[in-house]
């Protein structure tokens, strides 16, 4: 599609998003917990290990990286899927 649309000026990216930050994820996490007999705390430590950052991915990070390719300083990122996951494994 980046090829076909390219010489109009128009770029054709996909952003992944890992595990945001936000109520889908606590209810994943809830459910975790519960399926495994663990506690909340020791879902979410599960799921924080396995991000390299330690971190959640935050929605305003995706908007961010979603409003930099959309921008002129992103005029040569085309054709792409860009992960921001946190680095998770």
């Amino acid at each position: 599609m980046a090829r076909e649309v390219g010489g109009d000026g128009i770029r054709v990216n996909a952003v992944l998003p890992g595990t945001v930050r936000g109520e889908r994820i606590d209810g994943v996490i809830a459910r975790y917990a519960e399926a495994n007999e663990i506690s909340v705390r020791e879902a979410q430590g599960h799921y924080l290990n396995r991000q390299a950052t330690g971190e959640l991915v935050e929605a305003e990070d995706i908007a961010a990286l979603v409003l930099f390719l959309a921008s002129e300083a992103g005029r040569s990122i085309t054709a792409e899927f860009i992960s921001i996951d946190g680095g998770f494994e």
